[in-house]
Order: structure tokens, then sequence, then C-alpha cells
């Protein structure tokens, strides 16, 4: 009984879950027994499975003898064929999903909704659409199976006609520089016309700065948009070259929820909260204040808020790496893990 026993201790400790489950219960029916047929036949069983141990553990395992000491190396295990499978099948998904592209559209006015957007792209014939999520009244992001899909609907003059802004998520296909000392007499539509480069200019706008009255004024600097990923160092004009500087995009914070990101028009809540307490109703007259971003005792517009600093540092790494907002989150959490 005792030398059955510790057959079937040897064979608990086997890589086979199935067959250990098997050889406990036969254990537990011949401990409670008494049957010399039913003991030769676990004998066998017992006997069978020893040989199978020592066959794995002849191919799992070396034993080395120095000294009186045995040293006992296990060797890599070969891989599961279910677990080999799913994994080649989570790569498969993973590559489908890469596969996958995302296109954002922007307008100055209100997009149409899905039904309308829908129908738009319809009639441009334009298909292999996933879904389209909508992040405000003025943006949506539209998934597309493919890149190729995706393309069609960039190079699309109906959309492109209608003002509409279209970009790759994952892309930059714009760039702003910005032109200093330019003469307040000189016009943004002056400026479009006489002024070229090697890429080709989208737009000019002149920058406006607070003045000692508190009021916004029109300033000497003027921003000008490039088509491509690449900012030109210099643009020429009446006969001159002129340095471009990179443009850095302000924190945008909404006046109605005092998000990051977007302005009060494009809302995605659409609710008042206090910037002073971060309650669900309008400015208070508290002296306890509590931020909504970073929950610190400050207001939500305070400069020095850490949400604020974030948002901050992420827009300078888009400026220096020409990326987007993900890839220049993607940068700052790598270079905050680093400093840490």
């Amino acid at each position: 009984m005792d030398e059955i026993h510790n057959n079937v201790s040897s064979c608990d400790s086997s890589d086979n879950e199935t067959l250990e489950k098997d050889i406990v219960i036969e254990s537990e029916q011949l401990l409670s027994s008494a049957s010399l047929e039913e003991m030769k036949e676990s004998e066998e069983c017992d006997q069978q499975v020893g040989e199978k141990r020592v066959r794995q553990e002849e191919e799992e395992e070396e034993i080395v003898e120095e000294d009186d000491f045995v040293t006992v190396i296990r060797q890599h295990k070969r891989p599961n064929r279910k677990d080999s499978f799913n994994n080649s099948l989570t790569g498969g998904e993973k590559n489908t999903e890469e596969e996958k592209c995302i296109i954002c559209v922007t307008g100055k006015e209100t997009l149409p909704k899905q039904f309308g957007m829908a129908k738009l792209l319809q009639s441009c014939n334009i298909s292999n659409i996933v879904k389209m999520v909508y992040k405000s009244a003025f943006r949506v992001l539209i998934h597309f199976e493919n890149k190729e899909c995706a393309t069609k609907m960039m190079n699309c003059e109906k959309i492109t006609n209608l003002g509409y802004r279209i970009q790759m998520t994952d892309e930059v296909s714009l760039c702003y520089g910005t032109l200093r000392q330019v003469d307040l007499e000189t016009d943004e539509k002056e400026i479009l016309e006489n002024v070229s480069c090697e890429s080709e200019i989208i737009s000019v706008k002149r920058l406006k700065k607070l003045s000692d009255s508190g009021e916004w004024i029109d300033s000497e600097t003027v921003r000008i948009c490039f088509k491509g990923a690449i900012l030109p160092p210099y643009v020429y004009g009446y006969g001159c070259r002129f340095k471009v500087e990179p443009y850095t995009f302000p924190v945008s914070q909404c006046s109605k929820c005092w998000k990051f990101g977007h302005l009060s028009r494009s809302c995605p809540t659409n609710k008042t909260i206090c910037p002073k307490c971060g309650n669900q109703h309008p400015n208070c007259e508290t002296n306890e204040y509590v931020c909504v971003n970073c929950k610190g005792p400050h207001m939500a517009m305070h400069k020095k808020c850490p949400s604020f600093i974030k948002e901050k540092r992420i827009r300078d790494i888009m400026t220096k790496e020409n990326c987007t907002y993900r890839k220049g989150l993607e940068l700052y959490l790598k270079e905050r893990g680093t400093q840490q």
C-alpha cells in the first residue's frame, strides 16, 4: 500500500494535469478498497505512468553529480501548441488592427450628423467604413478597414471643396511656422500672394496679442500654414529671404467644463463647471479652490497647474518632433518615465 501511495505521489508532480487528476482519483479508490485485483491494475497503471515520467525527465532535465551533490537543471519547456495557436491568432488580430486607418475630419461649421455624413461618403463612392465617432459637432473620426480607402477620402475633391480639413490621425499633413516683424499695413492676402517657398502655402493668419488695456490687437507676427510634414526654413518674397520659425500652438481650454484640448463652442460635455470648486454650476464665491483637472487647491485656469504644464510640454514636443498629439503624448510619457 505504501509503495502504491509513493508512486501516486510521484505522478502528482507530473506536468500533465489531466493525468494527474485521474491518478489522484484512482489512488483514493485504492486506499478505500482491499481488492488485490484493483491493486494489480493500479500497479500496472503506475508503472506505465512512471515510464512516461522517466521519459519526460530525460527530455526536460539534466542531472549533474559532483561530490555527492546532485544538481537538477530543468531545460526549457516545449511551447504549448494551443497557446502558440492562440498567440498566432492574437498576432493576426493585432496585424489586422494595425492595418485599420483613422481619418479625422474637422470643419469651421457644424458637420453633418452620422446619417448625413454617411450619405455624403456614399455619394463619393467611399466604402469600407468601420465606424464613425463624433468627438464634437465640429470633429469626427472615421475608421476605415484599410489605408487605401482612407487615402481615397483624403483625395476626394467633393469633400475638400466643402472646406473640411481631412488628415490621418497618425500622420501630419500640415505644419506651421511664423514670420516676425511684418508691418501692420500688410494684410494677409498680400502676404499670401507675394510669398513663396518649396512647400505649398495653405493659409496666412496674423496673430493677435493683449494690449496694456487688456484688449486683443494685431501683432507684427503672422502664422503660415504649409502643406507637408517638413517645415521650410525660409520663405521668399519681394526679392528677399525671410526666416521661418516653428509655431507652437497654445494650450486651449474650454470656458465651460475647463478641460484642455477644446474650446467652449466644441465642448463634448456641454456642461457648465465652476472654475473654483469644480462642481456643476456657474462661478461661485468659495475661497476653497479645487481644480477640476488635477484636484489641486487652485482655480482651473491657474498657469502652474500640473495638468496645464503637462499639456504645454506635449505641445512643445509636437512642435519639436512635428508630430500629432497622440505621438507627442507617447513621447511625453517616455520622457517622464526616464526622469523618474
